[in-house]
């Protein structure tokens, strides 16, 4: 059966857009997260100064969630203009089609 995507969804689009990017970016940084915050204390005790680099540790982390925060609303902005742009030319296009098959059950119209 072939089945053609007529209209997106502006808002919902956008939705999944942000999530997504949320959650790629969390599994991709949460282990760098983790190694540099280790990094930054060890050079503290290491050093001397634990105040200076503790501190620095809280700046990385902080600086990477706003970051995240930050690409997650530009993907959201982002998923619903490439919503809005498919709605507007799907006339032209022709839109996206994709073909299934279920062999399991009879569809009654």
């Amino acid at each position: 059966m072939k089945i053609n995507i007529n209209k997106l969804d502006v808002f919902q689009m956008g939705k999944v857009y942000a999530v997504v990017i949320f959650a790629v970016l969390l599994l991709i940084s949460l282990p760098f997260i983790f190694l540099f915050s280790t990094v930054f204390v060890g050079l503290g005790m290491a050093s001397g100064m634990p105040s200076f680099f503790g501190t620095s540790s809280l700046a990385f982390v902080g600086a990477f969630f706003f970051i995240l925060m930050f690409y997650t609303i530009i993907s959201f902005i982002f998923g619903m203009l490439f919503a809005w742009v498919y709605n507007l030319t799907y006339k032209f296009h022709g839109g996206v089609s994709f073909e299934t098959s279920n062999n399991n059950q009879i569809i009654e119209q």
